[in-house]
């Protein structure tokens, strides 16, 4: 292209039709091909970055497709040992635990496994890595557990992560219930996932990196004939323009048409494009511009509708959907706004917690909509007994709470308030043809100057509840006495799974002696706990304690083998004693028991005749075909049966005939006031239907010369209590025989 360029003084500069000023200023092909270059960079570096992240989406799928197959193959593993590990926490097999995660941790992905009973409390585990005071966060959802991550710092910084899968123990208990009993956790280490991706990773990037060098090699090859070209056109284009411009000249349409000729169709398409882009960008204002008069129309309409929808919203954030009432949160706002008034103004108020009894048995017994029925009736009730003054809400479940304002002053007034409330669940609830019988756990906190939030009181009336519930009360009122012995009792709670390693238990032994000889014919072990901190505590208190949960068994099995190696000494002194050992109504229930028993005789070297084993009257009329049966097992072992606590279970005269014991034990209590002609007659009808029954009888509770005479003389056959000997320490108990000898 050629352009003629003509200056003078009159007309300035005038455009020719062969010569062009453009020719002193074209781009050398040089700068032409530089500029490629500067453009090949950038659209290399825009490559490159679409390349990075690209290929970090692909590693990062990798590795959770790779994650999602650990955790399913981890959650199989735990579907898989599930029912094993059930029975074995069930039945406090320890060692078939040990036996059943050992084989879990030969499998690759597994790493480290722990199995703990429902209070959290570590049953077994295997592993060498301490994965104590860890932090767990939620990773997802798998079947019936739960995946966790957690990061563990090692001794030379460095940090591991940890997938830690959490799986929940059920098994159908004596009475067909689903109980929670455990927990197992599996862990996997992240190292396991990161070395099957690995090699994957190494091909993505070696990938990402040929492609990369290929598409670098093209852009060099063909960037003069694709970039260079066009840049020169579009550069003439644009220096014309700006001449043009300076000059104040019209568009040179032979310029358009010979730009157009030489970019041949593609300046040409993209110019009509460009126009036929310009109308649709015009039209698209007009549709923009309608649209928003719409859309403003719209959003006052969707303004009134949110409105009303925060309205209702604030409604429900403040009211218990179920039932009606103020919901946690109105409750607190109410409590918090009455304290403040109490700092300006002069009364009293109470607050109560109030929970529902057997509410899981219900609804596991009727369905969750009996629940609801039962939460909807009885909200309804405690409506109608409280005054108007007074705010109930449901905090959440089964429990509610309460704050009446002018109580306080006067405790007679609090507690029948309380009965008040108490007397809501006294009423069968009738739903679907049944009669629905439930109860109510209240506690009360009275406000003190020193409360400084609703917080504290609503935590010292759960208190207060929790000792009712504890107690077999209906109601409790907070005091420093009720918060020391709920302390008190998760104090013991939780230190009855340390006992036995702290070596603070003993076993004391009281004699069993016979009325016709006078003759000590066996002893009766009787297990004494002296606590580090709170010392002595009765085994009335911590023995129902530990028969909650499983440390009644390492209790038993404790107690059994501090027997067994006594009575091996004893057997030196009198090798006809028998020693008794009391069995929770838990453990008789427990069908391991029976298979068990023989070895640990037979480890020992001890008859099972010299062990007799004591059980509660009640624990077997819970279910007395399964306790006959029972009996008949242990029976058949060789050890001897004796009924404790006589008299105090309402047994059937029926099934006593049928159970296969050696003795029944008068319960203490019937002794306590002989002066009553009836205690002294049910003492005598005891005894003469147990010798009618071929059974022994022992008296329990022999505090007198008197309650000892009177037991005679009905042909009682042994007798035991303080009378004749309190309960000793091994040690002092074989010096009191030898002096019998």
């Amino acid at each position: 292209m050629a352009i003629n360029v003509n200056i003078n003084k009159n007309n300035g500069v005038s455009l020719g039709s062969k010569t062009d000023a453009l020719s002193t200023k074209k781009i050398p092909d040089q700068q032409t091909f530089q500029l490629g270059i500067r453009l090949l960079k950038s659209v290399f570096g825009f490559y490159f970055f679409v390349t990075l992240v690209l290929t970090s989406i692909q590693l990062f799928s990798e590795y959770e497709n790779e994650q999602n197959k650990v955790f399913r193959e981890v959650a199989n593993l735990g579907d898989t040992v599930k029912a094993s590990l059930a029975k074995s926490i069930w039945n406090i097999d320890n060692e078939q635990i040990d036996v059943t995660i050992s084989g879990l941790l030969k499998i690759d992905v597994v790493t480290f496994i722990q199995v703990e009973d429902h209070t959290g409390v570590i049953l077994a585990e295997t592993g060498d890595i301490n994965f104590n005071n860890s932090e767990y966060q939620f990773v997802t959802k798998l079947d019936d557990g739960t995946m966790y991550q957690t990061s563990i710092q090692d001794d030379n910084d460095i940090t591991t992560t940890y997938f830690k899968y959490r799986l929940a123990i059920y098994i159908n208990n004596a009475y067909d219930e689903l109980e929670l009993i455990g927990y197992c956790n599996i862990f996997t280490d992240r190292s396991s996932i990161v070395g099957r991706v690995k090699y994957d990773f190494l091909l993505i990037i070696i990938n990402a990196i040929i492609k990369t060098a290929c598409l670098w090699i093209l852009f060099i090859i063909f960037i003069k004939r694709i970039v260079t070209k066009p840049l020169s056109v579009i550069s003439d284009a644009t220096l014309k323009m700006h001449q043009d411009a300076k000059e104040g000249k019209k568009a040179d349409t032979d310029f358009d048409i010979n730009l157009l000729s030489t970019c041949k169709d593609e300046l040409s398409d993209l110019a009509k494009n460009f126009i036929n882009m310009r109308s649709l960008v015009l039209e698209k204002i007009r549709i923009i511009n309608k649209q928003n008069n719409e859309l403003e129309i719209k959003v006052h309409e969707r303004t009134a509708n949110l409105k009303e929808a925060n309205e209702k919203l604030r409604h429900l954030s403040l009211q218990d959907p179920l039932t009606g009432l103020p919901n946690r949160n109105l409750f607190h706002d109410r409590l918090d706004y009455l304290i403040k008034c109490v700092e300006r103004e002069s009364f009293n108020f109470i607050v109560a917690s109030i929970d529902l009894k057997r509410f899981k048995q219900i609804n596991d017994e009727y369905g969750h909509q009996a629940g609801d029925a039962v939460l909807i009736e009885l909200a309804k009730r405690m409506q109608k007994v409280i005054r108007p003054s007074d705010i109930i809400a449901r905090m959440g479940g089964d429990e509610f709470g309460l704050i009446a304002k002018g109580l306080g002053d006067n405790k007679a007034e609090i507690e029948e308030f309380s009965k008040k409330i108490v007397k809501c669940a006294n009423t069968p609830i009738p739903y679907e043809g049944n009669n629905i019988i439930s109860g109510i756990n209240v506690g009360v906190c009275v406000y003190q100057s020193d409360m400084e939030s609703g917080d504290v009181m609503f935590k010292h009336a759960d208190i207060a509840m929790y000792d009712a519930k504890n107690n077999g009360k209906e109601f409790s009122i907070y005091s420093q006495k009720v918060c020391d012995k709920s302390t008190r009792f998760s104090k013991i709670t939780n230190d009855l799974n340390y006992v036995i390693d702290r070596q603070e238990l003993s076993v004391y032994y009281q004699p069993i002696i016979d009325c016709g000889s006078h003759e000590v014919v066996g002893l009766e072990a009787l297990l004494r706990w002296n606590h580090s901190e709170l010392g002595f505590i009765s085994p009335d208190e911590f023995i129902p304690i530990a028969e909650r949960s499983s440390s009644i068994k390492k209790l038993t099995d404790w107690v059994m083998k501090q027997s067994v190696v006594f009575l091996q000494k004893l057997n030196k002194i009198n090798s006809q004693c028998i020693i008794s050992i009391n069995l929770s109504g838990r453990l008789f229930n427990d069908e391991t028991l029976i298979k068990t028993l023989p070895a640990y005789f037979n480890e020992h070297d001890v008859s099972p005749s010299q062990i007799r084993l004591e059980l509660t009257e009640s624990a077997m009329m819970h279910n007395p075909d399964f306790a006959i049966e029972n009996l008949k097992s242990l029976k058949n072992i060789g050890v001897k049966l004796a009924i404790d606590d006589f008299g105090t279970g309402y047994s059937s005269f029926s099934y006593l005939a049928r159970l296969p014991v050696d003795e029944i034990k008068i319960d203490k209590s019937f002794l306590i006031d002989l002066n009553r002609d009836d205690q002294q007659v049910i003492v005598e009808a005891i005894i003469n239907l147990a010798h009618k029954l071929n059974l022994k009888v022992v008296a329990e509770g022999i505090e007198s010369q008197q309650i000892l005479a009177f037991v005679e003389k009905y042909h009682c056959d042994m007798v035991q209590g303080y009378f004749l000997c309190h309960p000793l320490p091994p040690e002092e108990i074989v010096e009191w025989l030898s002096k019998r000898i």
